[in-house]
């Protein structure tokens, strides 16, 4: 791939996360910096259970960071994260540019996030993630991740 066809790719991304109207939706939802609520952390309680997985987000996805809306897994709950991280730890903004469920099984290898600072500073091995709207259709305009 050419540095061209990568910085174009770079853009189309960019473009997709600062998009409008994605934004507007999202800004609709009340959700971004709301306090916790019972209904969202059953959710994440029940992923976590299911997918026998240490960690479960719900994460929302703006336009410079990921808000953390609910999280279930170690050290319940979990205390000791921030709500929020920058757009630099996010595996989420990969769902929102592509619109697809992202997996990674090993984030140290994987081409596009090996360099994420949730790597390195936060310990994120592997990670699975599903954009949906408030009645869980896949809906890569306002992005939930789990």
């Amino acid at each position: 791939m050419s540095w061209d066809e990568v910085s174009a790719m770079t853009q189309a991304a960019l473009d997709t996360i600062v998009d409008p109207v994605r934004l507007t939706l999202l800004q609709h939802t009340e959700l971004l910096d709301s306090p916790p609520e019972e209904a969202f952390d059953r959710f994440t309680k029940i992923a976590s259970k299911l997918l026998h997985t240490p960690v479960a987000l719900v994460s929302l996805v703006d336009k410079e960071r990921q808000f953390f809306k609910s999280a279930a897994g170690h050290g319940e709950p979990l205390l000791n994260i921030p709500r929020e991280t920058p757009l630099s730890h996010s595996f989420c903004r990969h769902v929102v540019t592509s619109g697809s469920p992202f997996v990674v099984t090993d984030a140290r290898t994987h081409p596009l996030v090996h360099d994420s600072l949730a790597v390195s500073e936060l310990g994120v091995v592997a990670y699975a993630e599903y954009a949906f709207d408030a009645s869980f259709r896949a809906d890569p305009r306002v992005v939930l991740c789990y």
